[in-house]
């Protein structure tokens, strides 16, 4: 079941690893996921389900 929550991003300085350490802002990775726009995708993504197949009920 799919289920569209708002929520704001975690912050990268407040973002948690397991071996207590941070990410930094200057990571490749942290710089990309910045330049993705996630929430478009997820719309799109949540177009693809409805009652029938998988969508939560309102």
């Amino acid at each position: 079941m799919y289920r569209k929550i708002e929520n704001i991003p975690t912050p990268i300085e407040k973002f948690e690893l397991p071996f207590e350490g941070q990410l930094a802002e200057d990571n490749r990775w942290v710089i990309r996921a910045n330049l993705i726009p996630w929430s478009e995708f997820e719309d799109e993504y949540a177009q693809k389900f409805t009652i029938e197949m998988g969508a939560a009920e309102t």
